[in-house]
C-alpha cells in the first residue's frame, strides 16, 4: 500500500487512486495538486 494514495482516497474520496501505486505517482500528486487549487477556489466563490 502507499500511504500517499491512502491519504488521496481519504481527502477526495478517489477510486483511480488506487490504481496509482506505482509508475503513475507522479501524476496522482498532479491530480491532487488540482483538485486542492479548485477546491480553494470554489471555497473562495462560496465565502465570497
Amino acid at each position: 500500500m502507499c500511504d500517499s494514495l491512502i491519504m488521496c482516497i481519504y481527502l477526495w474520496r478517489c477510486q483511480i487512486c488506487i490504481h496509482t501505486c506505482g509508475n503513475r505517482v507522479e501524476l496522482l500528486k498532479m491530480f491532487v495538486h488540482q483538485k486542492n487549487e479548485l477546491n480553494t477556489l470554489a471555497a473562495i466563490n462560496e465565502g465570497g
